[in-house]
């Protein structure tokens, strides 16, 4: 599946308004595809559209079948819209082979269809932080509240940055063709910022001389003006957040992490890595893995197989050749939360 249903419905009402009569169709399948329409029944031709839909995607041709309708009828606007939104959604960095082998890799029985349903509701969640000329990642956890690394604000924290020169952008694309859609960018609120902890001097070092204490978790949680996680968006789903889950994360080593990023303030990016997880220090303040990140990325959320959120990342390894990336323990940042901010949020 290279699909959510949501796409593949988006994707035939698009085929039919491109293509209106069933000679029209037939000329594409054949001419660009190589393929015969009368083999997707002869029935009606929604039922044709639904079942070559179906057979694309069961097969693996489906960015063949996007790419040969939009250059058989380029001027089509339903056509159009769904090939910017298709090329530029983070599913392409999620191809069948890839899924497959993170299925069989885990030994898991992950749904694929619930699985890129859930990728397609975390894609509106994320956002890119912009503080001047500065890039980072951030993510919702309440209709509201941004979590993202202290040093990501630190600027701003600190005073040397006026929060009105700080943005939060969300559904930031940048099209094949280099051009970009700017998405929707937000403000902070006037009491903008809710907690925070610093990151740690160790964190630089190699070796480091202790582990980091619960009082360097490198966090922020933003307060935004208005609450863009109960906007609605394109057929009228709300953005929402991700959740913050109560129970603690056993990060066995080899198991998967999956990061959602801004990397180099590009347009959001997967990183799936199977054999993901390396260690889990005895204090639970940082877990090293292998998932590639670049500069931008610090902020992203870090999710399990199931898309369970596990670790905030916040660096690469020190040095200029690291040999690792690092994240902080969700669950470890939840707990040592000031508890006026838990019940706030209502993660008491």
């Amino acid at each position: 599946m290279e699909l959510t249903g949501n796409q593949q419905e988006k994707l035939s009402q698009a085929l039919l308004s491109a293509f209106p009569r069933v000679e029209h169709l037939r000329r594409m399948v054949q001419f660009k595809l190589n393929r015969n329409l009368d083999t997707f029944t002869d029935g009606p031709l929604r039922d044709r559209v639904f079942l070559l839909i179906e057979e694309s995607e069961r097969e693996g041709w489906t960015q063949e079948l996007i790419r040969g309708a939009v250059q058989e009828n380029p001027g089509n606007p339903h056509l159009k819209a769904f090939f910017q939104e298709y090329s530029t959604s983070v599913q392409r960095e999620a191809p069948g082979p890839e899924l497959e082998k993170l299925i069989v890799d885990t030994s898991s029985f992950l749904d694929p269809v619930r699985w890129r349903e859930r990728l397609e509701a975390i894609e509106r969640q994320v956002c890119q932080l912009e503080i001047g000329a500065d890039r980072g990642t951030g993510f919702l956890v309440a209709p509201d509240v941004v979590l993202t690394n202290h040093h990501v604000v630190r600027k701003a924290i600190e005073g040397k940055v006026s929060p009105d020169q700080m943005g939060l952008r969300f559904d930031y694309k940048r099209l094949e063709d280099g051009s970009e859609l700017p998405g929707t960018m937000h403000e902070l609120a006037q009491d903008w910022l809710l907690a925070s902890s610093p990151s740690s001097p160790v964190d630089l070092l190699d070796p480091k001389p202790r582990e980091a204490t619960t009082s360097e978790l490198d966090y922020a949680l933003l307060r935004v003006k208005g609450q863009p996680g109960n906007e609605r968006l394109d057929g009228n789903k709300t953005r929402g957040w991700v959740e913050v889950p109560t129970a603690g994360y056993d990060f066995k080593p080899g198991s998967p992490i999956i990061i959602v990023q801004h990397p180099r303030g590009d347009r959001l990016r997967l990183a799936i890595e199977t054999n993901g997880i390396l260690a889990v220090n005895s204090a639970r303040t940082r877990v090293t893995y292998r998932t590639n990140t670049l500069e931008g990325s610090s902020g992203s959320p870090c999710f399990s197989q199931d898309w369970t959120l596990v670790a905030l990342h916040h660096s690469g390894g020190p040095g200029t050749l690291a040999k690792y990336n690092e994240g902080i323990p969700i669950s470890t940042l939840r707990a040592y939360l000031p508890d006026p901010v838990r019940k706030q949020l209502g993660w008491t």
